[in-house]
């Protein structure tokens, strides 16, 4: 049986881990911004989110997640990484 502090320490690297994949994930979005910049398309593609959020939803169902708190949580993401793609 795992004691609190050992708990606590898994949660921990995973909020390393998440850490380290959203700075991979705005990295990427920066480089996608540069693409779209380049190919003079708009940064918002509302199709593509809808598309995500739909997956999103999928997955909060198989991992008996609150789709409105994952919704919110991508909210935010999705939010700063188009600010990452305007720069």
């Amino acid at each position: 049986m795992n004691t609190i502090d050992e708990l606590r320490k898994q949660v921990e690297q995973i909020d390393v881990a998440i850490i380290e994949k959203l700075a991979e994930r705005v990295e990427l979005c920066r480089q996608i911004g540069q693409l779209k910049s380049e190919m003079k398309m708009n940064v918002v593609d509302y199709s593509r989110e809808k598309q995500l959020f739909n997956l999103y939803q999928e997955l909060c169902e198989k991992h008996q997640l609150s789709p409105e708190f994952v919704k919110q949580i991508f909210q935010m993401i999705i939010t700063y990484c188009r600010k990452v793609q305007e720069l």
